[in-house]
């Protein structure tokens, strides 16, 4: 249906300083699970399945496929491919190579905001969670996806303003969401407040308008303190 009711839309491209903007692109779920990436480069709409089921800003979707194989090298195990070489060297350093605390499968992994890099990270932390630990329950999706979020989480400040074309602002994460469209329920969270609020779609009447602040002005921190208990000493 989605894609049907595309072919009667006419997608104009903004114009960002002096370079037309032509790399829109989004990502369309069915309860079913399959998901599509719609695109428009050239002035055509592509539209792909999309099986890596990873999506982020430009370039188009088939270049960051591509890129997955730049990190064919990583790994969901823990690195012992190199103790076939393994040697003492003297009692100090002890015995080398040998991995020195953990995360070192994932070494390459890149880490900085830019959209190729968001796109790998993603792909490879979501199938290497998936593996360990498989999904069971919307509670066990909301988790992971929670996490995963906070690993492509924005500050304000660090990412550079580009000076040379207008209005293109320093970059930040606003906002995030989570949706379901099997259970059509939608979390969101701002910036300020990364407390999850949930909205249940089911519940909405879609024949009327609807707007929901994105930020309640507070922090959303929890007092606990007098929800402790206290301990006996023995």
């Amino acid at each position: 249906e989605a894609t049907r009711l595309l072919e009667s839309v006419k997608v104009v491209a903004p114009k960002v300083g002096e370079q037309n903007f032509g790399g829109l692109h989004w990502a369309i779920t069915d309860p079913s699970g399959r998901t599509l990436i719609v695109e428009y480069l050239e002035g055509k709409r592509m539209i792909l399945e999309n099986h890596p089921r990873v999506m982020t800003n430009d370039p188009d979707i088939r270049w960051h496929w591509r890129n997955l194989n730049t990190y064919v090298n990583l790994s969901p195990n823990y690195p012992w491919q190199n103790d076939i070489l393994q040697i003492k060297v003297d009692d100090d350093i002890g015995t080398v190579p040998r991995p020195i605390g953990h995360g070192w499968n994932l070494f390459g992994l890149p880490g900085d905001p830019s959209p190729p890099s968001r796109f790998a990270r993603l792909f490879y932390l979501r199938g290497y969670a998936t593996k360990a630990k498989p999904l069971k329950s919307f509670n066990d999706a909301v988790v992971l996806g929670n996490a995963l979020l906070n690993n492509v989480f924005l500050p304000i400040g660090p990412i550079a303003e580009n000076p040379r074309e207008p209005g293109d602002g320093p970059e930040l994460t606003d906002y995030a969401v989570l949706k379901s469209p099997k259970d059509k329920v939608m979390l969101i969270r701002g910036y300020v407040n990364s407390q999850w609020r949930q909205i249940d779609l089911k519940r909405l009447d879609f024949s009327k308008s609807y707007a929901w602040p994105l930020e309640d002005g507070s922090l959303g921190v929890q007092d606990i303190t007098n929800a402790g208990e206290k301990l006996v000493q023995i």
